[in-house]
């Protein structure tokens, strides 16, 4: 990923994307959720998303958010769903973990700390696909039902999609149990290859590469594919919840259309 200094805040986009003119990037050290933390100051969320969206360039009432729950419903979006979730949350695309943008001109986010931010592009016609995932949502096969759908609803073909995944909790400070491992390897044995044995019963996850190994399954190849090299945990300048407890802020990543 290629960083970037703003005022206030830090921003990271890939050069896959970049170098198809797409405006997307994940966002740290100012948060923008109105879910978290706890007793979070709502006016102030909205001033740091009207400053993000000022600094890119768009609107802040024009975003598409969703009300993320760890699950693997996807939502596809049009010209009618702008504005979702963007100065109430109560408005938001309801327990939905990935936003699909099937028409031009729409700009989306989700959040995370820890968890994985993915993106979806088609080079083609222009579409995208925004995916929480953490190891719940990719247990529960979020990310190959979402490109399915992209092929099936858009009419999007594999061998156009672009995927990029944001910062993410890797492997060197995620460890995890027998449930968790059964759960993701007993649904998509592709996975097997992101996890590295550390003692009876624990595993380490990196959770970008049990998604890229499930898109690869599904016919992506590793030269449609960008990661962050970047984990949450380890970074001290991106939020993450084992880092810092249920309090800390979110990092927001997004797409425009």
């Amino acid at each position: 990923m290629i960083l970037h200094k703003k005022a206030g805040f830090t921003l990271h986009t890939w050069q896959t994307l970049d170098h198809l003119g797409v405006q997307a990037g994940t966002v740290s050290g100012m948060n923008t959720a109105l879910h978290a933390p706890e007793g979070v100051n709502r006016k102030k969320i909205l001033k740091n998303r009207a400053l993000l969206a000022e600094e890119l360039g768009r609107t802040a009432d024009q975003w598409i958010y969703a009300d993320q729950v760890h699950g693997n419903r996807s939502f596809v979006a049009g010209p009618d769903h702008r504005g979702l979730g963007a100065l109430d949350r109560t408005t938001a695309i309801p327990a939905t973990d990935a936003i699909i943008l099937g028409h031009p001109g729409l700009q989306a986010m989700i959040f995370t700390a820890d968890c994985l931010p993915l993106i979806l592009f088609d080079t083609e016609k222009k579409y995208a696909a925004l995916i929480h995932a953490g190891w719940r949502g990719i247990a529960g096969g979020i990310v190959p039902q979402v490109l399915e759908r992209m092929c099936s609803e858009l009419y999007s073909h594999v061998e156009n999609i672009r995927a990029v995944a944001g910062p993410a909790i890797d492997s060197c400070c995620y460890q995890i149990d027998s449930p968790v491992y059964d759960a993701l390897t007993g649904s998509y044995p592709e996975t097997l290859n992101a996890f590295k044995k550390d003692g009876k019963n624990h595993w380490r996850l990196s959770l970008e590469k049990a998604v890229f190994h499930q898109l690869i399954a599904k016919g992506i190849k590793e030269t449609q594919m960008e990661g962050s090299n970047l984990c949450s945990c380890c970074q001290t300048d991106l939020y993450s919840w084992r880092r810092e407890g249920a309090g800390c802020g979110r990092m927001a990543s997004y797409i425009c259309t």
